[in-house]
């Protein structure tokens, strides 16, 4: 008995030898697929209460998160969004390596959420609360999770890029005001990433310890100011940055200060240089280009995804293009909003209009081909996606034919015209040539059409200012006749598409009093006085 004893403990011991042995030889290959698929990582420093939410269930915490998991889906059919929120927000943090329940969180945050509320300030709040879960949170604890760049991306290019929401231009406006007061006027990227990385570092030069601690006693202390917001700095404040003899020390001050809020948004100006130096100088106002950043941020990832289809990451890339293209100029202005006081004076608020940005044609237009040729490559020309760049590149090339011809020059928008011809007739050589003249009447038609009775009015009128700045500001009188010619051509398809014969009488007379009207109303922005700076508020 004693013997039968002994051997079943050799056998047990030898069968606990062979395991730690195997357990040894695997553990390196099992670090090393834990450490790729992130799966046993320290959360930052601000997001250590994840590890008590992922350790105090223990071995009850999947059980825990199945039945949250099917509540979430009861409150998504009921519409409670609200409570979703809460109920993934939970879940993220009992299982924060879950990348769906991130997405899903920022998605109902940014979308279902902000359009259930009235104020465009509460929408906005929720679309940041969407954005700052993803880059915040989901992000540091996901690093090399690729569908959460590409999620990021997709608010700034769609929700906020985009003008699918009926509030998108409050969005744009307040993220445009936001960052031009982030990054300054010349948006010096290259003076911000040689900032110095401490306050200590900062504090070396006797100059500006001497400014910042003055800075600190006329108001609260810069390192907690939020260069977004407005009024950031006191009036007293502002008189030391604009005095004689401080340039030097408020330009290294602020070059810090604009470092340290570019890292609390997750932004590397290192990497945003890099972007610059890759395509050209780059608005970092616009939402556009932030989606752009987040999905070049995804692309070096997708090595860890090999199943994804790369294409849907590229396509955030040429779409973010494609929307720089079409409207990735911003001007500021000040507009009148009312009066205020005893004596009626003028209120004004700082606002933001939009107009193509047609020097990216050539460089989305590599970028399409870039594509194509690298998926030919891989998948020898018969690629479906190869297929689907093409046709995207096709009709983008439309536009931009379109586009060049009003907003740049008629000889780059004819360059573009050849291209778009000769990619057409790639896959069907008997298309006939049309005028490059009738060509861009055409596709203006079809741009207005598609745009409705008020933009095509809209559009007219715009072409016709147009031609009144290009002639009294720039005295550029081809351009002006160029336009105007347009805008009489578009006049004369409106009134053939929405005007009965019988109305038609005396409609040349009708085009006059359109273009009257936009010269008095151009006179009288020539006339308006400049307001003063104390005039603006926001």
């Amino acid at each position: 008995m004693k013997s039968l004893f002994t051997k079943r403990r050799l056998i047990f011991l030898s069968i606990i030898i062979v395991m730690v042995v195997f357990a040894g030889v695997l553990q390196p290959q099992i670090s090393s697929r834990r450490e790729k698929e992130f799966i046993d990582i320290t959360p930052p420093g601000e997001l250590k209460y994840i590890v008590f939410f992922t350790q105090a269930l223990g071995a009850f915490r999947g059980l825990a998160i199945d039945v949250l998991w099917i509540r979430a889906m009861d409150l998504k059919e009921q519409g409670k969004f609200f409570e979703l929120a809460q109920l993934y927000t939970l879940i993220c943090q009992l299982e924060p390596h879950f990348i769906d329940i991130w997405i899903h969180n920022a998605w109902n945050m940014a979308y279902n959420i902000s359009v259930e509320l009235k104020t465009p300030e509460e929408r906005w709040s929720w679309v940041k609360k969407g954005i700052s879960l993803l880059r915040d949170e989901a992000i540091p604890l996901n690093p090399r999770a690729p569908e959460l760049y590409k999620e990021l991306s997709w608010i700034y290019l769609h929700k906020i890029g985009d003008d699918l929401d009926n509030m998108h231009k409050h969005y744009k406006r307040e993220m445009i005001l936001g960052f031009q007061r982030l990054l300054g006027e010349e948006q010096d990227l290259e003076s911000i990433a040689a900032a110095p990385g401490s306050i200590e570092d900062l504090l070396e030069d006797a100059e500006v310890r001497r400014l910042f601690e003055e800075l600190k006693k006329e108001g609260k202390d810069p390192l907690k100011i939020d260069l977004m917001s407005i009024g950031a700095f006191t009036e007293k404040q502002i008189e030391l940055l604009v005095a004689e003899g401080n340039g030097t020390a408020v330009k290294r001050i602020l070059d810090f200060l604009r470092k340290r809020s570019l890292d609390k948004l997750k932004l590397d100006p290192k990497k945003m240089l890099a972007l610059n130096k890759k395509y050209g100088k780059l608005d970092w106002r616009m939402p556009e280009v932030h989606g752009l950043y987040w999905a070049e941020e995804s692309i070096p990832l997708l090595e860890f995804e090999e199943k994804e289809n790369r294409l849907f990451y590229d396509r955030y890339i040429y779409t973010a293009f494609k929307l720089m293209f079409e409207r990735g100029r911003a001007r500021i202005y000040r507009r009148e909003v009312g009066s205020s006081g005893p004596e009626d004076e003028k209120v004004w608020v700082l606002d933001v209009g939009y107009s193509p940005d047609v020097r990216w044609a050539d460089t989305l237009d590599g970028i399409y081909l870039k594509l194509i040729d690298m998926w030919d490559k891989k998948d020898k020309g018969g690629s479906s996606d190869k297929f689907s760049v093409e046709n995207a590149r096709k009709n983008w090339l439309k536009r931009a034919v379109y586009f060049l011809y009003i907003y740049g020059d008629e000889g780059k928008s004819r360059e573009f015209y050849t291209k778009y011809v000769k990619a057409m007739k790639k896959n069907r050589p008997y298309i006939v040539d049309i005028r490059f003249e009738d060509f861009v009447l055409r596709e203006a038609k079809g741009y207005l059409t598609d745009q409705g009775i008020d933009v095509n009015v809209a559009n007219i009128k715009g072409l016709i200012r147009r031609a009144l700045i290009q002639r009294h500001v720039y005295g550029d009188e081809y351009e002006a006749v160029r336009f105007e010619k347009l805008a009489k051509q578009l006049y004369d398809l409106y009134v053939e598409d929405n005007v009965g014969y019988e109305d038609r009488f005396g409609i040349e007379e009708k085009y006059r009093v359109i273009y009257q009207g936009v010269v008095e109303e151009f006179r009288k922005d020539l006339r308006k006085r400049m307001p003063r700076e104390e005039e603006v508020e926001e």
